[in-house]
């Protein structure tokens, strides 16, 4: 009885700690990818706006994200792929 509540209780922690890790990743990856585009859309004159970003862990170190933009009034949607190992992450919106 004793092993099935501490099992219970990792898993448990271990489902809170992936939860926060998205929301940390999500948050920092949009502030990157915000930021960067930002700074396009700057140099070429329209304005640009982050309207959302979703990420999801597809398994193992492997993330997907989808995010929305407006930019110069015009609705645009962008798959972005995440590699996050646990201490550092990398990040391309797809072609």
């Amino acid at each position: 009885m004793k092993f099935k509540i501490i099992l219970l209780l990792a898993l448990l922690i271990s489902s809170c700690t992936n939860g926060n890790t998205v929301d940390m990743l999500t948050s920092q990856i949009r502030s990157e990818i915000d930021s960067q585009l930002q700074e396009r859309a700057s140099e070429a004159g329209i304005s640009l706006s982050v309207d959302s970003f979703v990420l999801t862990h597809e398994g193992g170190n492997d993330y997907i994200g989808v995010l929305e933009t407006t930019e110069g009034g015009v609705e645009v949607q962008y798959i972005v792929d995440v590699v996050y190992d646990g201490n550092s992450y990398v990040w391309r919106i797809r072609d």
